[in-house]
């Protein structure tokens, strides 16, 4: 993946030095991240006292490792349930908003703060991450010149791939 195209553009030591704090950095601060944004979620649902976020968010990890390493047919099951349950929340929620209607309420009036915007970009570059993961998944994809390229269309245009 990336190590390759640095070692090729930069030389092998940035490509060893971003390989290095990619796994014991990036990712893992990443994962960490979004497992505590989870264990918070959860904890408001089903509080677990004082740690509870952090049980939450250790116990997801946990089982989202064992599941990747039980194998792909597995993590790709799961995946399709919780893709089918967000889709028919989000259709539920947008139904019942149309079928209560109701008056929408003015916006609030912005801070404007430097540190609002940041943590508004956090979330942008979630979204936008993950685009250089394309460079792992093509060893393991079948005629991957041809079925890379459709896959990542389907998933942007579909949602998921074909």
């Amino acid at each position: 993946g990336e190590y390759a195209f640095l070692s090729r553009g930069w030389g092998p030591g940035v490509a060893f030095l971003f390989a290095w704090s990619r796994m014991t950095v990036i990712q893992t601060g990443a994962i960490a991240a979004v497992a505590f944004v989870f264990g918070d979620y959860a904890s408001e649902v089903l509080p677990l006292g004082r740690h509870s976020s952090a049980l939450w968010a250790g116990t997801a990890v946990a089982a989202l490792t064992l599941l990747n390493i039980a194998g792909t047919l597995q993590s790709k099951a799961l995946q399709k349930i919780m893709e089918t349950a967000l889709i028919a929340g989000l259709v539920l929620f947008s139904v019942a908003a149309l079928v209560t209607g109701g008056e929408p309420k003015p916006a609030a009036p912005g801070g404007g703060s430097l540190s609002s915007f940041g943590f508004a970009m956090i979330f942008v570059l979630l979204a936008y991450g993950g685009w250089n993961e394309a460079a792992y998944l093509a060893g393991e994809v079948r005629d991957a010149r041809r079925n890379t390229a459709r896959t990542l269309g389907w998933g942007v245009v579909g949602g998921s791939a074909p």
